[in-house]
Formats: C-alpha cells, structure tokens, sequence
C-alpha cells in the first residue's frame, strides 16, 4: 500500500461544480509553498435533509470524503473555507412575493417571487437555522472552520447578474470567469476588494450586515476577509 503524503491543506467547500469551476484557479493566490489550497464541493445549506442536528456532521463528511479521495490525513487540513450563497435567506417574509404562475424561485434585488410564498418562508427558516449553527462553530472535529457569504449567489458576486442560470450556463459563466484570471490569478484579490459588493467590516459585523433588511438578496461578500487574515497570518 501507498504511503500517504503529508502536506497542509487549506479546504474551500463550495457550493457546486460552477463554483469549483470558478475558483479552480485558488491555489494560485497562495504565496506559501508549505500549503496548498482546495476547492472541494460541499453544498449543505440548501439541502432541505439538512438541519441543525446535523449540519456539522455533514460539513465532516465532506472533509472526511476529501480527505480520502486525496490519500490524506486528517490532521493534513489545517483548516475549512466554507463559501456558501445567502440566497435571500434574511430578507423579511414581506419581500416574500406568491405568483401562481411561476414553476420555482426567482430572485430580484427587491425579494424573491414563487408560486407558493410559505415553500419559501420554510426553506429559509431551515437555511437561516443551519447558517445560524454554523456561525457559532469554530471547529469541524479539531479542525478551524469559517464561513463565507457569496449574496445572493456567487453568479450574482462574480458577474452581477441575478438570474436563474440553468446548469449548463453556469458551468459557461464559471468557465469564463477561471479563464478570466488565467496567468493573472492575483488580480483576483483586486476584484474580490471590490467596493461594489466588499462588506467592510470583521466577521462578526459584516455577518450582522448581511442579516439586514434586504442585504441577504443584494450583490455583497465578505471573501475579502479570508485573503487579508491570511496573509496577515504569515
């Protein structure tokens, strides 16, 4: 049997293939040899099996099963990037809008419209419950966890289109935006500074921004902080 290889490990989870797509490029942005980072699927928070009784297990299943697609170690993952989308989760239930002639969700920068208005109100209680878990967890298994916000989506952060993209269009989007940066990868901590969508702030305040009024639903991010921690760390 192989030896395992032991190296440190940043771990990004993000929402799906498009985002891993989108950020493939990350570990261009790491200046230290000694770690490397991953972008890895870990989508939980839209997932209506998932709630507070087991959000964090599931968030160490994702680790765990990278961990294992890597031929890793545990203690290898020095620490857990959670990148997820608020998809409007805040925003009050009266910016909640029924339209019986619609087939699913649509965001707006003024709320959100479905053709049944409680589907929504409960998708976002549970959401708004496992973000609230996660917020207070510090550590998967011994490992240090954050969480980022992309609002509403990361389509919406990365090319300010708030849309309902199928698949496929994502996937083309996520194409671009990677190929974007290709050889100019650290123009993307320019970008991410953005005062478009940058929420000034530590990650205590710009989470409490992001819970206000309609902030949840609007072009915002605090992805900025983990770059400036990080390299503030070195």
């Amino acid at each position: 049997m192989a030896k395992k290889q032991s190296r440190k490990v940043i771990l990004f989870l993000v929402e799906g293939a498009s985002e891993c797509t989108a950020l493939e490029f990350i570990d261009k942005l790491n200046s230290d040899t000694s770690i490397k980072f991953y972008a890895t699927r870990g989508d939980i928070t839209s997932n209506s099996k998932v709630n507070t009784s087991n959000c964090i297990k599931k968030v160490n299943e994702y680790v765990m099963n990278f961990v294992k697609e890597k031929n890793l170690f545990k203690k290898d993952i020095i620490k857990v990037i959670h990148i997820l989308d608020t998809d409007g989760v805040y925003i009050p239930d009266t910016n909640i809008i029924e339209d019986k002639s619609l087939d699913g969700f649509i965001y707006t920068t003024n709320g959100i419209k479905a053709p049944f208005k409680e589907n929504v109100i409960e998708r976002n209680k549970n959401k708004r419950s496992v973000l609230e878990k996660l917020l207070i967890t510090y550590n998967i298994g011994s490992i240090p966890y954050k969480l980022y916000y992309m609002s509403c989506n990361l389509e919406h952060v990365l090319h300010n289109r708030l849309e309902n993209f199928t698949d496929e269009e994502k996937k083309e989007l996520a194409n671009e935006f990677a190929d974007s940066y290709y050889k100019k990868e650290n123009e993307f901590i320019d970008f991410i500074n953005s005062l478009d969508f940058k929420v000034d702030g530590d990650y205590k305040s710009t989470w409490e921004f992001i819970k206000e009024d309609l902030n949840s639903i609007n072009r915002y991010s605090n992805l900025w902080l983990f770059f400036e921690e990080n390299k503030n760390s070195k």
